[in-house]
């Protein structure tokens, strides 16, 4: 706020304090949308890579954007009290970027963009690797990471959004499948916690049918202990209790019951 303009100069009104308020409140919105919307058009333009596929340079250039812009916005309000403003609204426009984006097909094209295919009929698009600004060594890595060491090995590939690489292999590099060679398989869910570090799930029991009842007889017949001494038990699909005992300075035991 101007010293001129401050509650303590005789010569300004309450009406006047308020006024210049809202104007420095209205600005810190203006600056920190700008600022925000330049942010975006600047991580569009440098292309799609995750996190851990950022390099030193991009690491770099991130922080130093977050640097930039943040001292920005408190050295063009200096001294000013509604410069703390600023981390809400920052907040809120994320929020609602993030709303536009759930409601409009659009509008999520345009900031987080669409699937694009970088290998086809085991061809890479090179085009499209430029229109993404995503080079060769990006490809092969996300490959590797896909158990792809051999680009022959590739009918498709997709460049996601969030910059991970989705691959489809040529037919005949697939591994067998139980239904491939019509043989019958059981069910496989997912197992479900009973025991998380010594308290029992209830609600995971009641979902099964079963309750702390159960679990402690299903301990008894294992030679005893209490739930209490387990870090972590789950009810396997096919019916067994896969439990993993605290440490107590002993090698942790694994037991299936």
């Amino acid at each position: 706020m101007h010293p001129e303009l401050g509650p303590g100069n005789p010569m300004v009104t309450k009406g006047q304090v308020i006024t210049m308020f809202w104007r420095q409140l209205a600005q810190v919105v203006l600056v920190t949308t700008i600022v925000y919307l330049l942010f975006l058009l600047v991580t569009k333009f440098m292309g799609r890579k995750t996190i851990s596929g950022m390099t030193v340079f991009d690491f770099i250039a991130g922080v130093s954007m977050g640097s930039l812009g943040g001292g920005f916005i408190t050295h063009y309000f200096q001294g000013a009290p509604v410069t703390i403003a600023a981390l809400p609204v920052l907040g809120l426009l994320v929020v609602l970027t993030g709303e536009a984006s759930l409601v409009s097909l659009k509008i999520r094209r345009i900031l987080i963009g669409e699937p694009m295919v970088v290998i086809k009929n085991g061809q890479i698009l090179e085009d499209t690797m430029k229109k993404a600004r995503y080079n060769l060594d990006n490809l092969v890595s996300n490959l590797r990471q896909n158990n792809v060491f051999d680009l022959g090995m590739v009918e498709f590939a997709v460049l996601e959004p969030d910059g991970r690489i989705s691959v489809q292999k040529k037919s005949q590099r697939e591994p067998l499948t139980p239904a491939d060679l019509g043989l019958p398989t059981i069910y496989k869910g997912i197992a479900c916690p009973v025991v998380r570090e010594g308290k029992v799930v209830d609600k995971n029991l009641a979902l099964n049918g079963l309750d702390a009842g159960w679990l402690r007889r299903q301990l008894a017949a294992r030679g005893g202990g209490d739930v209490t001494d387990i870090f972590f038990a789950a009810l396997n699909t096919d019916g067994t209790l896969y439990v993993d005992w605290k440490k107590d300075g002993l090698d942790d035991e694994h037991r299936f019951i």
